[in-house]
């Protein structure tokens, strides 16, 4: 039997939640502080914060952004996913990121999805590469950057 799992759209109350979350030992080096996303979406209004949830715990965070390319191409780019410490070990992170990919995939727009983690991350790689990503390139900050699909305008679905 399944656990009651869900990605919650961030409401104040949830971001004070997801702000007492914090990663292993270890981990703060391979992302940026719950506190910090927060911070960049009071900011930046177009970011889609999420609250990982299961069994009605908060146990994880999540964040996206969508952009359209020249062609027309949306990109959606996962650039945030943390699980609590507490809570980590228990496929929470994968099965936020295939609730993030059926919800980019329904989208009927020509689309492609990515996401980035720091190149010495071996878990994000090795959870990303079993999620059919495929490493592209890498960012200014020197992340590697992960490519799911890509549809472009110009292509038939």
């Amino acid at each position: 039997m399944h656990a009651a799992f869900s990605l919650e759209p961030m409401t104040e109350e949830l971001a004070e939640r997801v702000r007492r979350l914090h990663v292993s030992h270890g981990q703060e080096r391979f992302v940026a502080s719950n506190a910090e996303s927060l911070d960049e979406w009071r900011e930046d209004p177009e970011l889609q914060p999420l609250a990982i949830c299961a069994d009605g715990a908060v146990v994880g965070f999540a964040m996206y952004e969508e952009s359209e390319d020249d062609d027309g191409t949306i990109e959606f780019n996962i650039f945030r996913l943390m699980i609590d410490h507490r809570h980590q070990g228990h496929g929470h992170g994968r099965r936020a990121m295939e609730r993030l990919i059926a919800r980019f995939q329904a989208d009927p727009r020509p689309h492609r999805i990515t996401t980035c983690f720091v190149p010495d991350n071996s878990d994000a790689r090795r959870l990303y590469a079993s999620l059919g990503f495929v490493e592209v390139g890498q960012d200014d900050d020197g992340e590697i950057i992960a490519e799911l699909a890509r549809r472009t305008a110009g292509e038939r679905a």
